[in-house]
């Protein structure tokens, strides 16, 4: 079996984007990137990194090459970086989608997350045997979030459910329609559910958020993000890999 995965970014994401890369890179055979650099689209109000990921890449340890150009890889992982002006979600998806469709070695399986985003233990170490289970009629995937908030104890209820779309599919049966909050167009009638996580750490990380997009008071304590947000314990038996903290982060106490 083969998985590709993929990520669309922007150099402002690089301060948690190893985590993302070391996630994917235990769960595929490839890992497509998408770099969108700072394409006006974009959400971030004040980008604090600006190189194009493909120079960043160079300096990370986990990054390697062996002889030539084309042989790059990410802990082992072969990896791709293509770059392409950001104009929102739903463009760049597609646009990933299409350059992964041409590549020579065709998947089985695409499974895609997101920078600020990592598969949990469970979702790592069981997508090989459940989707080796699934009848060839299956096209597609519908994994949990877990929407990680003021420590790493603690989420959000309404944003640690069920994801609106399945997060692995097979090739070719998946494009996405809108711009923001695109919507993924799948034959729905042939997903399955799998009650493992992906964990997001975009409202764990508050300096990220106040300085990226303008949210003074995330910084503070408020919640700007969801008004009516309910704080809850992880639910047990959610583990994943180790989170790198950005530099200048804390746990802010969320109420």
């Amino acid at each position: 079996m083969i998985i590709h995965s993929y990520v669309i970014t922007c150099p402002d994401e690089v301060d948690v984007l190893p985590d993302c890369l070391n996630s994917l890179s235990e769960v595929s055979d490839h890992i497509f990137i998408a770099d969108g650099g700072l394409g006006g689209g974009s959400l971030i109000h004040c980008a604090r990194y600006t190189r194009p990921i493909a120079e960043w890449i160079l300096n990370q340890s986990q990054f390697g090459r062996d002889c030539c150009p084309g042989t790059e890889h990410w802990r082992q992982t072969p990896i791709t970086i293509m770059a392409n002006l950001f104009k929102d979600p739903a463009h760049q998806r597609n646009w990933i989608l299409q350059k992964m469709n041409e590549h020579p070695e065709q998947p089985d399986w695409i499974i895609w997350i997101d920078s600020d985003e990592v598969a949990s233990w469970e979702l790592i170490r069981g997508i090989r045997p459940r989707l080796e289970s699934l009848s060839q009629d299956v096209e597609g995937v519908y994994l949990k979030w877990l929407t990680l908030v003021q420590d790493e104890q603690h989420c959000v209820e309404h944003t640690s459910n069920w994801l609106a779309h399945p997060r692995i599919h097979r090739p070719t049966t998946g494009r996405f329609q809108g711009s923001w909050h695109e919507h993924m167009l799948i034959d729905r009638s042939w997903c399955v559910q799998w009650d493992v996580r992906v964990i997001h750490t975009r409202a764990l990380f508050t300096e990220r958020l106040r300085v990226q997009r303008g949210h003074d008071a995330i910084a503070s304590g408020n919640t700007p993000l969801w008004a009516d947000a309910k704080m809850i314990d992880v639910p047990r038996g959610v583990t994943w890999p180790t989170l790198h903290w950005p530099d200048g982060e804390r746990e802010t106490p969320f109420r």
